[in-house]
């Protein structure tokens, strides 16, 4: 992590392969991908 911009690095296979398949031009992509990382305690 980079604490002077406040910015985190979230690696691992579980994460890359979401973003494998998960479109984030697509709002409902987008979407699906915000609630993954709620649901997994990266995001509040």
């Amino acid at each position: 992590w980079k604490e002077e911009e406040h910015l985190f690095a979230v690696e691992g296979p579980r994460i890359e392969r979401m973003l494998g398949y998960t479109n984030l031009d697509s709002e409902k992509g987008f979407e699906f991908f915000q609630k993954f990382l709620k649901d997994n305690g990266i995001l509040e």
